[in-house]
């Protein structure tokens, strides 16, 4: 799935201390899920393997947001097609060949609880 944005929030929530947010222009984003992987052991028993899906952001200012000091643990944006917000726990990001393009590891525990439902 993706999505048309104009700019996304990163936000991180702490206890005693104010929050942090940056708001980054960006154009799209997609959605990649990763499938679970399934392994069954010599004794029939059966092992499955979830690993955390992505979300490809770009046309973003990448040095703003390698810039930044603070972890992102979520992320928000509006589809301006639909106007509808979306909103994902995420553990990390990376820069893909410092082009305007980036990855955003989705919190594995979305697969089991995502935000908001």
């Amino acid at each position: 799935m993706t999505w048309k944005v104009n700019e996304i929030t990163l936000m991180a929530n702490y206890l005693n201390h104010p929050p942090d947010n940056l708001s980054l222009g960006c154009k799209a984003i997609s959605f990649v899920e990763t499938p679970s992987a399934r392994d069954v052991a010599a004794d029939g028993g059966v092992m499955e393997s979830i690993f955390p899906d992505s979300l490809m952001a770009t046309g973003m200012d990448v040095n703003a947001l390698n810039s930044i000091s603070w972890h992102p643990q979520r992320i928000a944006f509006q589809d301006s097609e639909t106007m509808e917000l979306k909103e994902f726990r995420i553990d990390g990001f990376e820069i893909l060949s410092q082009s305007s393009t980036v990855r955003f590891s989705v919190d594995i525990s979305e697969k089991l609880h995502p935000a908001g439902k």
